[in-house]
C-alpha cells in the first residue's frame, strides 16, 4: 500500500513531467523566433500564454488529485465548493501572463545591446523561458493547495507543512528548505518559495502530521550524507523572509547588507509592510473579481486577436467569482 511519501513523490514526478513537457514545447517556438522586437514577438507571446494557461490548469488538477488522496487518507474530503481549476487566475498577482512572457524578448534585446551574439542572446532568452515556466507551475500549485486546505479547515485541517524532496534536486536539498521544514503554516497562508523549490505540502490535523515523520527521515539521511561541518552549515542556514508583490511569500539566504537580512536584489520586489498580508494569502472571491477585472483592463492594451479571446475568458471568470462573492454574503447574512 502506498505511503504518504510515495504519494508525494509520485505527484512531484508527474509535475516534473508536466513542467518538462511545457518547457520543451516553449523552447521549440522560441528557438524558431528570429525577430525579437516587441512587435515581432507579439504572436509568439500569445502562443506561449495559451500553452502556459493550459499547463496551469493541468497543474492545478494534479494538485487536486494529490490533495484528494492525502485528505482521504486522513479521513477528510476535498472542499465541496472548490472552484474549477480553470476558474483560477494567473498566479503572479497584479500581472497578466502576456507581460510576464514578454520578458524573454527583453532578455534577448538587452543581451544584444551588451554585445552578445544572436546565438548567445537567444540562449539567455531560453534560460528565462525555463525559469518562468518552472515558477508559474509552482506558484499555481501553491495557490491551489492553500485554497484546498483552507476549504478543508471546517473538517479539522489545522494547517500544513512543507515536505522536502532531496531526491529531486540535482545538487541536494538546499539549506533554505531544510531550515523551513519545521515550520507550520496556517491553512490560509501561502508558504514561502525560493527559486527552484521542490517542496510539496501535507496537511496537519489534531490526529495526524504526516509531513513531520517524512521530513525527519529525509533530514536524518541528508545530515548523515553531509556529515560534520557540512551538516552543521546546512542546519544553521539563516533565512530572510519577505513578500513579493508578484510571487507572494519568499525565502532567501540571509544577507548582511541590511538589518532584516533581505538582499538589495530582493528588496526591489518587496511589498510595503501594510500590504504584505494581502499578498500572503489565497485571494477570496471579492479579491479574485478585482484581480480579474484588472487583468481584463490590462489585456485591452494589447488589442490582439488572442488577447480579445482571453478577455472573453476572463469575463466568465469574473461572473463565476461574483457569484461566489454573492453566495458568501448570503451565507454571512
Amino acid at each position: 500500500m502506498p505511503t504518504m511519501g510515495d504519494v508525494a513523490n509520485a505527484k512531484s514526478e508527474r509535475t516534473r513531467s508536466l513542467v518538462d513537457a511545457l518547457i520543451t514545447w516553449l523552447f521549440n517556438i522560441w528557438e524558431a523566433q528570429s525577430d525579437f522586437s516587441d512587435a515581432g514577438v507579439a504572436a509568439v507571446v500569445d502562443e506561449t500564454v495559451s500553452a502556459v494557461e493550459a499547463a496551469l490548469v493541468r497543474a492545478r488538477q494534479e494538485e487536486d488529485a494529490y490533495q484528494q488522496v492525502v485528505l482521504r487518507a486522513l479521513g477528510k474530503d476535498l472542499p465541496s465548493d472548490l472552484p474549477p481549476a480553470n476558474m483560477e487566475l494567473y498566479p503572479r498577482q497584479d500581472k497578466i501572463p502576456e507581460d510576464v512572457w514578454s520578458r524573454p524578448a527583453r532578455v534577448y534585446q538587452r543581451a544584444r545591446r551588451d554585445g552578445k551574439s544572436p546565438a548567445e542572446a537567444k540562449l539567455q532568452a531560453l534560460k528565462r523561458v525555463s525559469r518562468l515556466a518552472e515558477d508559474d507551475i509552482k506558484l499555481a500549485q501553491r495557490e491551489r493547495a492553500s485554497r484546498i486546505l483552507g476549504g478543508a479547515e471546517p473538517q479539522g485541517v489545522l494547517g500544513y507543512r512543507r515536505i522536502i524532496h532531496p531526491e529531486l534536486s540535482r545538487t541536494g536539498t538546499c539549506g533554505l528548505c531544510i531550515v523551513a521544514a519545521d515550520r507550520i503554516y496556517s491553512v490560509k497562508e501561502l508558504y514561502p518559495l525560493h527559486d527552484n523549490c521542490k517542496c510539496e505540502v501535507l496537511p496537519i490535523t489534531s490526529e495526524h502530521d504526516p509531513g513531520l515523520h517524512l521530513n525527519r527521515q529525509d533530514l536524518d539521511e541528508i545530515y548523515r550524507i553531509a556529515g560534520g561541518t557540512s551538516a552543521s552549515k546546512l542546519s544553521n542556514t539563516r533565512l530572510a523572509d519577505f513578500v513579493s508583490k508578484e510571487k507572494g511569500p519568499r525565502i532567501a539566504h540571509w544577507s548582511d547588507e541590511f538589518s532584516d537580512g533581505i538582499a538589495q536584489r530582493d528588496r526591489q520586489y518587496q511589498v510595503a509592510p501594510e500590504a504584505a498580508q494581502r499578498y500572503s494569502e489565497v485571494s477570496d472571491a471579492e479579491r479574485m473579481v478585482r484581480r480579474a477585472r484588472r487583468s481584463q483592463s490590462d489585456l485591452r492594451r494589447r488589442s490582439t486577436k488572442e488577447s480579445r479571446k482571453r478577455e472573453s475568458v476572463l469575463e466568465s471568470v469574473i461572473k463565476y467569482w461574483e457569484q461566489q462573492a454573492s453566495s458568501g454574503e448570503e451565507r454571512a447574512a
